[in-house]
Formats: structure tokens, C-alpha cells, sequence
């Protein structure tokens, strides 16, 4: 095995542990000869006079090209993530959707200025996912009573979009 693939392979060895992918080492262990190449006037690590010095000027190069690409790599992602995400509330937030929203939100802020102290508790509760039974358990009454407040909930609920 000649110099320059022992280096190689030692360099890739070196990227491997910095970086997930193996197409990411190869680029940085590119960049790191590049980089070396061009700060030692045209030495490559395998010609250069002191080999010590430069195992140790090309690992804080993978250090700093590694993290260099974490880094990008990491923006860009975020970037993708707003640009999805952001074309997603394009797509779904059509002027009917946000028209709807308006209207069910004034509609809910409506019915919950009508509604008990215990059946804003109700509500609250069952919006965390509680069952009509641990709803009961919770605030210490019968199911029974609780199926009764839902049932007065919706007609108010009812009673209050025939208005609108």
C-alpha cells in the first residue's frame, strides 16, 4: 500500500468517527487534503517534511470541516423544515379554512362565556383526552351527572350557532 492510500485510509478512519454518512467523510477528507494542500504550499500530509505535524494539522482540519458541516448541514434542514412547513399552511389555510376558523373560534369563545364553572371543567377535560368515567372520578360526581352536563353543553352549543 503506497504513502498517499495509507493517509487516505487513515483520514477516512479519523472522518468516519466525526460524521454519520460515508459519502460525509469522503467530502471531508477531500476538503481536508484541499485544505492542507493549499495552507503548506503545495504539500500534500504524505510529502510533507514533518509527518507528526501533519497528522495532527489534518485532524483539527476534520475537526473544523466536520463541524463546519454539521453545521450547514443542520441549517439547511431547518430551512427545508420552515419551507414544508410553511407550504403546508399555504396549501391547508385557504381564506375559507381561516373564515371557518374565525367562525368557530368566535362560536367557542361564545359558548364557553354561557357555559358553568363546571361545565368549562368539563370541557377542559375532556380536551385533555379524559374519558367521561375519569371525568366523573376527577370532579368527584356520577357519570351520570357529567353525561347530563355534555348533554346541556351541546344544546347550548346548538342553540348558539342557530344564532349565527
Amino acid at each position: 500500500m503506497s504513502t498517499e492510500q495509507r493517509w487516505r485510509k487513515w483520514l477516512l478512519s479519523q472522518a468516519r468517527m466525526l460524521v454519520l454518512r460515508e459519502e460525509e467523510a469522503q467530502d471531508i477528507v477531500q476538503e481536508v487534503l484541499i485544505t492542507f494542500w493549499q495552507k503548506h504550499s503545495n504539500y500534500l500530509p504524505w510529502d510533507y517534511p514533518n509527518e507528526k505535524e501533519a497528522r495532527q494539522h489534518c485532524i483539527r482540519l476534520l475537526k473544523d470541516k466536520s463541524t463546519e458541516y454539521r453545521r450547514k448541514k443542520s441549517y439547511q434542514e431547518l430551512l427545508h423544515s420552515e419551507i414544508v412547513e410553511g407550504w403546508a399552511l399555504l396549501v391547508v389555510l385557504t381564506e375559507a379554512d381561516v373564515v371557518d376558523q374565525v367562525h368557530w373560534q368566535e362560536l367557542l369563545t361564545r359558548l364557553m362565556i354561557l357555559l358553568s364553572p363546571c361545565q368549562r371543567r368539563i370541557i377542559e377535560l375532556i380536551q385533555r383526552g379524559m374519558t367521561i368515567a375519569e371525568v366523573a372520578t376527577e370532579l368527584r360526581i356520577s357519570e351520570g351527572a357529567v353525561k347530563s352536563q355534555l348533554s346541556r353543553i351541546r344544546r347550548k352549543a346548538h342553540l348558539l350557532s342557530g344564532e349565527m
